[in-house]
């Protein structure tokens, strides 16, 4: 994810399984309260705080204002930048055009080098450019049935310096690897499989040296997991990475909390009971790391990947909290579910709970049909419920890929009614998205569809990079709005100073 702040680093913790739900569970256990617009809702304190909070006897001071920009680039933008001699070279969507643009820019003023068409129809998403010895490497569309060349481009002025010797349809955008060479993922014209291989330079042709079947080769090992610098400067040993382990040949799966390729801690899904058969594997849901808790909140099928919609009863589902540093259990709820995100010390997570079932199949055609649907606030680690407001199961289906994340973390985004309400997250107070004092904004964190032809194999529509950017209660972008959300946002790439989103690029004094 991008960004240095505090709540950057706790949404990276966020894990899809594939798709992601927003609207929310919670227990139904105490009887509803009506949903207020505006006023305080509660149906309890938050462990250890008084019932009613107290009233401010003075206007705190606003906070610092942003710097002013250096400079701004505007287009639909679809990969973050990465640095050249100083320069920054980007993929953007041209308007009107099919195949995406390579866009070269000066890091200190923001102006445009030169650009050139790149990439092709049989792409599935987009990513940054791959820069190796000075090259920069892309794809330049045949336009004969989905095939491309591989072009080698002098990172400095755009000039083609080398290309394949033959044509590929290309599956992944070519990146540096190993020491000095470049990967990607193809499929030779004729050939009934996409392969992983790479590039070797010779002159000015580029040869293609055949790997193995996509996914059958070794892959890259992961980075290890550093430590953590404490404030006297003495090295600290981060939370384990948390992550799931299936065995595919005899349907064995296991939450591992993980320290680079250690595993540290080892738990059973079977023998804590979050799925009803074995042979199920997740389909739907996500996880979420919360004040060092793992909240495993996964949907558990027969069938994978497929596009019928499968059934899930509500009350076989198990969401379950584990310590994440040694997977002890420290609570669960039945059939609840995460349908908000909080920030990475939040005292309070947002679940939604009811009698029926949930409808998923796996990406976008999700609905739920339940009674007694709640919205609630869970202390998060002790499972205790802080308050609780009766929704419907229309609120339900909204998937969180479509919520912003308010940055202020005693609040958080949910949907009531059909609308979009900010939740004060201690109290379950509700207020109306557009009336909600969020001094630090919002954030969003997705891809954007890319305004080329639909994938002919699978219907999809490409996707950019994923952005971590500041944006309004809606999700589109916005300036940053405080001093602190630049923090938040900025990224330094080469010697500029970055803000990015899908519709701009804002450099900011360094």
């Amino acid at each position: 994810m991008r960004g240095n702040h505090r709540f950057a680093v706790g949404m990276g913790a966020l894990a899809l399984v594939t798709l992601v739900l927003s609207s929310c569970t919670g227990s139904a256990e105490e009887e509803p309260s009506e949903p207020t617009t505006g006023t305080a809702a509660q149906t309890a304190a938050p462990p250890g705080e008084p019932a009613e909070a107290e009233v401010a006897t003075s206007t705190p001071e606003p906070p610092p204002p942003p710097p002013e920009p250096v400079w701004t680039f505007d287009g639909t933008i679809l990969s973050n930048p990465v640095a050249h001699d100083g320069d920054l070279l980007l993929h953007v969507d041209p308007e009107g055009g099919e195949a995406m643009a390579l866009v070269s820019l000066d890091a200190a003023t923001g102006e445009e080098n030169w650009r050139r068409p790149v990439g092709h129809s049989g792409l599935f998403s987009a990513g940054p450019p791959s820069l190796r010895d000075d090259l920069v490497y892309v794809f330049e569309d045949t336009g004969q049935d989905d095939q491309a060349f591989v072009v080698a481009l002098d990172a400095v002025t755009g000039d083609e310096v080398a290309r394949s010797d033959q044509e590929l349809r290309g599956y992944q955008l070519p990146r540096a690897c190993g020491e000095s060479e470049v990967c990607l993922g193809y499929r030779l014209p004729g050939a009934d499989e996409v392969s992983s291989g790479h590039l070797a330079r010779e002159g000015d042709v580029l040869r293609l040296v055949e790997g193995q079947p996509l996914g059958s080769g070794e892959q890259d090992a992961p980075d290890g997991t550093s430590g953590e610098e404490a404030e006297d400067g003495e090295d600290v040993e981060a939370l384990p990475e948390v992550d799931i382990d299936r065995d595919w040949e005899t349907g064995e799966e296991r939450i591992e909390g993980r320290r680079g390729d250690e595993v540290v801690w080892s738990v059973s899904v079977d023998e804590v009971g979050v799925r009803a058969d074995p042979e199920h594997a997740g389909v739907a849901g996500w996880s979420q790391d919360v004040g060092g808790v793992y909240l495993h909140d996964t949907y558990y099928g027969p069938e994978l990947g497929t596009s019928e919609a499968q059934a899930f009863p509500l009350e076989d589902h198990v969401l379950l909290a584990l310590d994440r540093e040694d997977g002890t259990e420290l609570w669960r709820r039945e059939g609840a579910s995460l349908c908000a995100t909080v920030g990475p010390d939040a005292a309070v997570v947002v679940v939604c709970s009811g009698e029926g079932e949930l409808r998923s199949d796996g990406f976008e055609d999700t609905s739920v049909d339940a009674d007694r649907v709640q919205l609630t606030g869970v202390a998060v680690r002790s499972g205790e419920q802080v308050w609780s407001h009766e929704i419907t199961d229309a609120d339900w289906s909204a998937r969180y890929g479509d919520l912003p994340v308010a940055l202020d973390e005693e609040q958080s985004l949910v949907t009531v009614d059909g609308d979009r309400v900010a939740v004060e997250l201690t109290t379950g107070e509700l207020i109306p998205a557009a009336d909600a004092r969020v001094v630090e904004g919002f954030a969003c964190w997705w891809a954007v569809p890319w305004d080329a032809p639909t994938n002919l194999e699978d219907g999809s529509e490409r996707q950019s990079e994923r952005f971590w950017f500041p944006c309004d209660a809606q999700g589109d972008q916005v300036p940053v709005p405080t001093e602190e959300g630049v923090e938040t946002f900025a990224e330094t790439v080469g010697e500029a100073r970055l803000v990015v989103g899908p519709d701009r690029v804002t450099a900011y004094p360094g």
